[in-house]
């Protein structure tokens, strides 16, 4: 009996060591990354009566985590992932959601290489999360903010920003974290659930994961192991409902018995168009680029142009079949890499259309 105990703990032992060797090795690779989250500095959003949650202006720099290499943000006078500077008359006014803010250090951001690129002065003022109703609103209250319209607008468009739009507005600030207020949507009938402020709250402070989630969140072995046994499986049909806001893209969604869905995308091209009429009112350019491949490319081909100076969809050269490395590996937003490369196209683009 002893030797069978022995034996026993020899084995949960070795086991014990095997599992903590290995979370050490995992630890010193790229795959660290993956445990971590989106979180971005306290203090860093601030509520607004009309978006719902704003970024708040002239944040000090600090850390930003996700699951790539942390950097410093920051914002400026105007609330942007930006630095600091007199705008001039005829500056370039760059608005967008996540993949416009940038997931990288400012100086590595896109729209900062594609104002070396082009010469111009480009104001950067992306915000993650958010559509085309939030970017309405962000533009104006900018204009008026530096007191002089742009000579061009260039918004960067991401299919999410159709869900973006119907859930808008959903954001609220607690303790400057921002949160979503979003409960559900039924993709049935469009119905779609909230939560209270209350209910938010309560969420942001009594928050208590599963064991389960806990070590997801903190073990790289159980991350793999998790992966290995669930990541490739793939509903091929849509569930009943959703609970977060990405969790289906509703352009991929087939429209067929969903007249909520029709009528939402049809309001969602309304509101670009009607923000092309409001850029060119202020007197300036309105250019978008695409962000994507999907269903809504050929919708954006037919409906924008002559509404848009130029609607264009970026594609990388991937030719070598390695398009991946110009993301980041664990989150899927552009890299340096990328966004180096997406600025080059733009700036192709741009080249016999800004004035």
């Amino acid at each position: 009996m002893k030797r069978i105990l022995g034996s026993i703990v020899l084995i949960i032992g070795s086991l014990t060591a095997a599992v903590f060797l290995a979370e050490g090795l995992l630890r010193l690779t790229e795959q660290r990354y993956a445990l971590a989250k989106v979180e971005f500095p306290d203090g860093y959003f601030t509520s607004d009566p009309v978006v719902g949650a704003r970024h708040s202006e002239n944040h000090p720099p600090a850390e930003f985590h996700f699951p790539g290499p942390a950097f410093e943000t920051f914002t400026n006078s105007l609330g942007c992932f930006d630095h600091e500077q007199h705008i001039a008359p005829g500056y370039v006014m760059v608005i967008g959601d996540s993949a416009t803010w940038g997931y990288v250090p400012v100086e590595a951001n896109w729209a900062t290489e594609l104002g070396r690129l082009t010469g111009r002065q480009v104001v950067k003022c992306g915000v993650t999360g958010i559509g085309t109703r939030y970017e309405t609103a962000l533009l104006e209250w900018l204009v008026q903010r530096v007191g002089t319209p742009p000579s061009t607008v260039i918004l960067l468009y991401t299919m999410n920003d159709l869900n973006d739009d119907y859930v808008y507005p959903s954001y609220r600030v607690v303790d400057g974290q921002r949160l979503d207020a979003f409960r559900s949507l039924d993709l049935a009938t469009g119905s779609m659930g909230r939560h209270t402020d209350a209910e938010l709250e309560a969420m942001y402070r009594e928050s208590r994961p599963s064991l389960r989630q806990w070590l997801r969140e903190h073990s790289l072995v159980a991350w793999v192991a998790y992966r290995a046994v669930f990541g490739k499986k793939r509903n091929a049909v849509p569930p009943a409902s959703i609970s977060s806001r990405y969790q289906v893209e509703l352009w991929e969604l087939d429209d067929a018995g969903r007249p909520w869905l029709r009528k939402a995308r049809e309001s969602h091209i309304r509101r670009l168009l009607a923000l092309a009429e409001r850029i060119h009112r202020m007197g300036a350019q309105f250019i978008v680029f695409d962000h994507d491949e999907g269903p809504h490319n050929q919708v954006l081909a037919a409906r924008l142009p002559g509404h848009v100076d130029l609607y264009h969809q970026l594609t990388f050269d991937d030719a070598d079949r390695e398009s991946e490395r110009y993301f980041h590996k664990f989150d899927g937003h552009w890299n340096i890499k990328g966004n180096r490369q997406a600025a080059q196209a733009m700036s192709d683009a741009l080249r016999v259309t800004v004035r």
